[in-house]
């Protein structure tokens, strides 16, 4: 039986999610690991968001726990892995779930897991190996049952009043949190291009979502033509 240095069961859970471009059909996997056993759990909505599968999936894991674990979690989204190992989680408890001026996203969702990581010895890795992409094959095939989709309720109700809130915020530097998914943006350099004819001005740099990978053209970054 593997243990950890305190003596806890180890566990590793993997997480993966999928969404359907055309129908719009949402699942997530995980597979979970415990010694020689190894187990995979699928769930799908009609529709849901990247961020919100990935945390259902990991929360998911984590109720299927009986007893306090050593749990290392395995995903491909630093959007999950950067506020708990970085703890910016910490400062949006501390500021009741506001940053930059912007309610975060998925609060409850956020505060499921946050509550569960506390139950356990947690740590969360960036993955892309093999279990990583079975999840995501099982999230794709999931998707394509011909079933009765579950409704992810929060985010169909909030989902049109956030789109109206988020176009009112306006992003114009490093670090502000991206419209559709709350990931703080990165300043990007964009590829040179040929000056057209009639052309005025162009942009030294563009802000740019490393989850989402959504642009922002900002007016700073500007540039007119002599």
């Amino acid at each position: 039986m593997e243990q950890s240095k305190n003596n806890l069961p180890k566990v590793s859970l993997y997480c993966r999610s999928f969404i359907d471009k055309v129908t719009a059909k949402a699942a997530y996997t995980i597979i979970m690991k415990y010694n020689d056993i190894e187990k995979s759990f699928s769930e799908s909505f009609r529709k849901s968001t990247n961020n919100r599968l990935e945390l259902m999936g990991i929360i998911s894991g984590f109720q299927k726990l009986k007893k306090t674990a050593d749990i290392t979690v395995y995903i491909s989204y630093h959007y999950i892995i950067d506020p708990f190992e970085k703890d910016w989680i910490s400062n949006w408890v501390k500021n009741n779930w506001i940053s930059n001026k912007r309610r975060i996203a998925n609060q409850d969702l956020w505060k499921q897991l946050l509550d569960l990581t506390k139950e356990h010895i947690v740590k969360f890795e960036y993955c892309n190996n093999e279990y990583i992409k079975k999840c995501y094959t099982l999230s794709q095939l999931e998707t394509q049952k011909n079933i009765e989709f579950k409704i992810d309720e929060v985010f169909e109700e909030e989902c049109s009043q956030e789109i109206r809130e988020d176009r009112k915020i306006k992003i114009d530097k490093e670090g502000d949190l991206c419209r559709k998914c709350s990931t703080p943006v990165v300043k990007k350099t964009p590829t040179q291009k040929k000056i057209k004819e009639n052309q005025i001005y162009y942009y030294e740099y563009i802000l740019q979502c490393p989850n989402c990978r959504t642009i922002f053209f900002v007016e700073s970054a500007k540039r007119y033509l002599q």
